[in-house]
Parts: C-alpha cells; sequence; structure tokens
C-alpha cells in the first residue's frame, strides 16, 4: 500500500509501510496509538477540569508570585472577592485577611469587570 491519506484514519497511511507488519501487528500498532492519545485527551482534560474547578488549597507565595495579578477566591460561605496579588499574598504569609475561610482560588489573568 502507498502513503496516500487513509480514507479510515484521515491521516498519512502507515499500512503496509514495513512489509514484514502482518495486519495483526497494524492493528496492534494502531490500538496502541489509539490508546497514547486517548491517555494524552484524558491528562489534557483533567488538567483543563482542574482550571475550571480551581484549587481547594492555599496557593503557595511562590504559586502567587508565578501568577502575577489577581486570585478569585470562593469563601465557605458561598461568597467571592477579588484579591490582589499582594493582598491574596499577604493572606497565605500571615493568614490576614476576611474571618471567611477560603474554600477555592483561580488565578486570573486579569480584573473582571462588571
Amino acid at each position: 500500500m502507498d502513503s496516500e491519506t487513509c480514507p479510515l484514519h484521515g491521516r498519512r497511511s502507515t499500512h503496509g509501510d514495513d512489509a514484514t507488519e502482518s495486519a495483526e501487528e497494524v492493528l496492534i500498532r494502531e490500538r496502541d496509538e489509539a490508546r497514547a492519545e486517548r491517555d494524552a485527551l484524558r491528562a489534557e482534560l483533567a488538567a483543563e477540569r482542574a482550571i475550571v474547578e480551581g484549587r481547594t488549597t492555599l496557593p503557595t507565595p511562590a504559586e502567587i508570585a508565578a501568577h502575577p495579578g489577581p486570585w478569585l477566591v470562593q469563601y465557605s460561605d458561598g461568597g467571592y472577592d477579588v484579591l490582589t496579588e499582594r493582598a491574596a499574598l499577604r493572606y497565605v504569609s500571615t493568614l490576614v485577611g476576611p474571618p471567611l475561610r477560603p474554600v477555592r482560588w483561580w488565578p486570573l489573568e486579569e480584573v473582571p469587570r462588571g
């Protein structure tokens, strides 16, 4: 078989590149490639989900420094607040802040308007 696009997979065909590769070996290789792609997609989804869900532990001062800018905080009463980088750092460094306990943290690119 030549190296044209495979109508089944929609990409360059690797079927028969190695004349000694049996049909079973081709299926096993393709299965392994599909599993690797699935695992990579699952890992990407988990990382994206973690961003959306927010973190439930206080960020460290190093993590706050790595994400300069404001942080969205959800408190134990269900309320939300946006803390500046400085306020977030002060809160996690000295635990000085609002009397409510933060339960989720999200780093923001900029202060939301609205």
